[in-house]
């Protein structure tokens, strides 16, 4: 069960790891190594990785603030860097069919404490007539008796039809020190006020901005870095949907949800006022001083596909999968792929490539996945060996044969 701490958390850093954020704080910024990789767009993303010593530390530091704050986090609408939660679970919120979270009125609870247990209680309550549950379960959400035993009967109170798609421009390196000083002094309670400057300065590395200004932000690389996202933009996420709720969802009688995963902002409604929540982001954001990527803003309806995180929620009620579009892209590298000489370092390269887009859909369809697979083999670009999650191709389709039989997906 996830619930929301009414009251901020005690924290004390143990004296071992406060004296060793002494020693590292000095040199800080000397204790990264800075190198550029690709972007998708063609443009290059800064990664800042800190060296041995300095991710110690952090990884530490990460693992002890992270104990008892992930589900205030979850229940606040970010699903980003926040254990077991991801993509998936980010789409199945934005959901078309019957599913919900827990609440205390529920027959059935999991805990939240152990991931495994979350999973296995989970596999239990998952109704077997939805495949996609069935075939790969999400630990966090699960159906109540009475919604599995009329669920054919039954129609969702909220069935989305627009959803609204907002990037934050650079937004890690646009957390400052105020940002993150004010986030975590809002979730915890500090024995000594000097442990939040300190965990502030350990978090932050100086770039060099235009016109020779020097600024302070998150670094890309570090393990501490998406943590501190989520505490510096958590009064955010409150922030917005208060507002969106008075202005929008109580002025056009309407239901929204809101999530975050990262820098993606995701809002849905069941009307066609989603595009009214725009303005009201823009103007958070800039409260808080950050930006907008105005050119990743997108208004997205049924007609043209309804997608979180890259994952399609139509018919979210049956089954959630990547789209047809990647599915096909993913089939054509396999054609492309095996044209290539195997001996050479593009071949390697596309092969490489190739079978981690084929993981990535295996993580949220197993049906497709698994079925790519099926066929990368097929064509010889695998071997009958190659695992997904595990699982040899033969096992696979073996385990996910009744859910392609129900959902008719075998390829031709």
């Amino acid at each position: 069960m996830i619930v929301e701490l009414s009251a901020k958390i005690p924290l004390k850093l143990p004296d071992n790891l406060r004296k060793e954020i002494d020693d590292i704080i000095p040199d800080i910024n000397n204790r990264y190594h800075v190198f550029t990789i690709p972007k998708s767009s063609g443009k290059r993303r800064i990664i800042s990785a800190p060296d041995k010593n300095l991710k110690n530390v952090q990884s530490r530091v990460l693992k002890f603030l992270q104990k008892e704050c992930n589900p205030q986090f979850a229940y606040n609408g970010s699903f980003g860097f926040v254990p077991y939660y991801g993509i998936v679970d980010s789409a199945i919120f934005h959901r078309r069919g019957l599913l919900r979270r827990y609440t205390t009125k529920d027959k059935y609870k999991v805990s939240y404490n152990k991931g495994k247990s979350i999973i296995t209680e989970s596999r239990k309550l998952m109704g077997r007539n939805i495949p996609f549950l069935s075939a790969g379960s999400r630990g966090s959400l699960a159906l109540t008796t009475d919604r599995l035993n009329g669920i054919k009967n039954t129609k969702s109170s909220y069935i989305p039809n627009t959803i609204v798609r907002i990037d934050i421009q650079n937004a890690f390196t646009s957390i400052d020190y105020e940002l993150i000083k004010t986030g975590l002094r809002f979730i915890y309670d500090f024995d000594d006020q000097n442990d939040c400057e300190r965990l502030c300065k350990l978090s932050l590395k100086s770039f060099n901005a235009k016109k020779h200004n020097v600024i302070q932000g998150l670094p890309q690389g570090s393990p501490l870095s998406p943590f501190m996202l989520n505490i510096a933009l958590h009064d955010f996420d409150k922030y917005v949907k208060a507002l969106i709720a008075d202005k929008i969802a109580t002025r056009f009688k309407c239901h929204f949800k809101y999530s975050r995963y990262a820098d993606d902002i995701t809002i849905s409604t069941n009307t066609k006022d989603a595009k009214k929540c725009i303005p009201i982001v823009y103007g958070v954001l800039k409260h808080f001083g950050l930006k907008p990527n105005y050119k990743k803003t997108r208004i997205m309806t049924v007609g043209t596909g309804l997608f979180v995180n890259g994952i399609n929620i139509v018919n979210c009620s049956t089954h959630i999968s990547v789209s047809r579009k990647y599915r096909k892209n993913v089939r054509a590298g396999i054609y492309n792929t095996i044209k290539l000489d195997r001996s050479t370092q593009e071949f390697k390269k596309n092969k490489k490539s190739i079978l981690g887009k084929i993981s990535h859909i295996y993580s949220i369809d197993p049906v497709h996945g698994s079925k790519l697979l099926a066929f990368g083999v097929d064509k010889g670009l695998f071997d009958k060996n190659t695992k997904l999650h595990g699982l040899t191709v033969d096992q696979a389709l073996h385990k996910y044969s009744k859910t392609i039989t129900q959902r008719k997906t075998i390829y031709k």
